[in-house]
């Protein structure tokens, strides 16, 4: 019963009770190409309908955490591109989806969506998927999307076959018009006596839209798994040529697979990572990350995740995985492989400044690697929402380390390595280039006393080159969506000055507290 499930045990043991249904979301990958073969990120699922309860814990906020240093960095700067939801959903009489995956096929990108709510004037209210069609976007970078439409109304592309519902659980492109894709065949009478009964493989023909079946029934509850795989998400080939991809289980943990491309119908040809190596025994594979704890305990919602979306990014040289890190939050863990070891999740974003208070608040993110820009310094991800029931794009800008050096000459802050001075670790996160609201900070100069601000410090000091960094000028900007930033204060000891994000703790070594100088994570 998978996430529905879970939520219900835990609720109704505690006479909370779920007036709708929620359905199950896969794990969710993006692609890095290696081998000339475009992959994408795949859409996880969950049910179309709304609950109907109040947010229960409460969320956490990217502000002022306390950062590890193999965690992914923070995001400094979180811009809506757009809702789903929008003009040309209505174009073809859609009110509402989740999923929002994307797999680029020749010069178009083709988005996946699973449960699909109608207008009234459709005639109809809800179909098991739906899919559509960009290759330009608007000035906010949102992408122009064309449904598939044939008599104005969307129609599923993947048919029923059988199930009670079916969504499209990963892609990746054949050649110049095609693409391969898993499927969820769920079966029940719902609202929530339903599972998933197996996951197979079909490949869609974009000029024809016409689904061919490779495998109906590649992975069921009998395949050998400790869990049952409920969804999969391809992520990039390996230096082998082999296909890698993650397979989310019943209870959300993550798995990592690999195949050969030509052979990816046949569930025998599939290798798993057991932790050390790989083998063709289901039985061994082990989760690459520890998964949360169980979602059937009310006090584990914190701590929820659902799937996972994977792209290498340049920018950080890393893996990055972005997830739900608990029921209102998205955030991210990376890697330096994808076999692991995995940082802790990173909040990201606060999803209730986006979506009214539901459980989850926010599922399913999926990386869109082909839309970022920046070197992969921004991240741009699809987040689907039970309320309003939409999928949202988002900008996500990377918070880039300004670390701390000190030297006999004085202590520096730079986004890059100091030429001099010893290296004291991050001090805190900024941007290295501008960024819409954001100011520029100096080294400001007075023979041998140093200061980093926004504007002079006082008389006789002089800008020392070039912006340093650029922050925040206040606890939070305008444009910008779920992100709060800390005071960086400006802490002393005779002419020596450091700046700390910390309000007290300094003064124990002599140090006075001074002014903001600026906002930052």
């Amino acid at each position: 019963m998978a996430l529905a499930g879970q939520i219900r045990r835990a609720l109704s043991a505690r006479g909370i009770a779920i007036r709708t249904r929620l359905g199950v979301a896969s794990a969710a990958g993006s692609t890095r190409v290696r081998v000339g073969i475009a992959l994408a990120a795949v859409p996880a699922v969950a049910g179309a309908l709304l609950l109907a309860f109040q947010l229960l814990t409460p969320g956490t906020t990217t502000g002022g955490q306390t950062l590890i240093s193999d965690a992914a960095p923070p995001v400094i700067y979180a811009k809506q591109l757009c809702s789903f939801a929008n003009d040309d959903a209505r174009a073809a009489l859609i009110d509402g989806s989740d999923g929002g995956a994307s797999v680029v096929v020749g010069d178009k990108t083709w988005w996946l969506f699973g449960d699909t709510l109608f207008l009234p004037e459709s005639g109809k209210q809800i179909e098991q998927n739906s899919i559509a069609w960009s290759d330009t976007g608007d000035a906010s970078g949102c992408p122009k999307l064309h449904y598939y439409a044939p008599n104005g109304v969307a129609q599923p592309f993947l048919p029923k076959d059988g199930s009670l519902t079916v969504w499209p659980a990963g892609a990746w492109a054949v050649d110049g018009h095609s693409f391969d894709f898993f499927t969820a065949y769920v079966y029940g009478s719902g609202p929530y006596a339903y599972w998933i009964g197996e996951v197979g493989l079909a490949r869609l023909d974009t000029t024809t839209m016409q689904v061919t079946m490779l495998s109906r029934r590649l992975w069921d509850a009998s395949s050998g798994f400790k869990d049952q795989v409920i969804g999969t998400s391809p992520v990039d080939v390996g230096e082998d040529g082999k296909l890698r991809l993650l397979l989310v289980t019943e209870h959300h943990t993550n798995l990592l697979a690999r195949v050969d491309l030509a052979l990816a119908a046949d569930a025998a040809s599939y290798e798993f990572w057991n932790g050390s190596a790989w083998t063709p025994s289901a039985a061994d594979a082990t989760p690459i990350w520890e998964p949360p704890a169980d979602a059937g305990d009310i006090a584990s919602l914190p701590t929820f995740e659902n799937g996972a979306s994977v792209a290498w990014n340049d920018a950080l040289h890393k893996y990055v995985a972005v997830v739900n890190a608990g029921i209102d939050t998205i955030g991210a863990r990376t890697a330096d492989r994808l076999e692991g070891p995995w940082s802790a999740p990173q909040p990201w974003f606060d999803c209730r400044t986006i979506a009214d208070a539901r459980v989850p608040s926010c599922y399913s993110p999926f990386q869109h690697p082909q839309l970022a820009a920046d070197g992969s310094r921004s991240v741009v991800a699809t987040i689907s929402r039970l309320s309003p029931y939409a999928v949202a794009a988002f900008d996500f800008r990377l918070g880039d380390a300004v670390h701390e050096y000190r030297s006999d000459s004085g202590t520096t802050y730079a986004t890059t390595a100091s030429s001099g001075g010893q290296d004291q670790g991050v001090a805190f996160y900024a941007a290295d280039a501008p960024l819409d609201g954001f100011v520029a900070v100096y080294r400001w100069r007075h023979g041998d006393a140093s200061r980093y601000a926004t504007s002079s410090p006082g008389d006789g000091f002089a800008r020392d080159g070039d912006a340093a960094f650029y922050a925040a000028p206040s606890a939070s900007i305008s444009g910008t969506s779920g992100t709060t930033y800390r005071a960086i204060y400006d802490w002393s000891l005779g002419d020596a000055h450091l700046l700390s994000p910390m309000a007290t703790g300094l003064e124990q070594y002599g140090y006075t507290k001074g002014d903001v100088m600026f906002y930052a994570e």
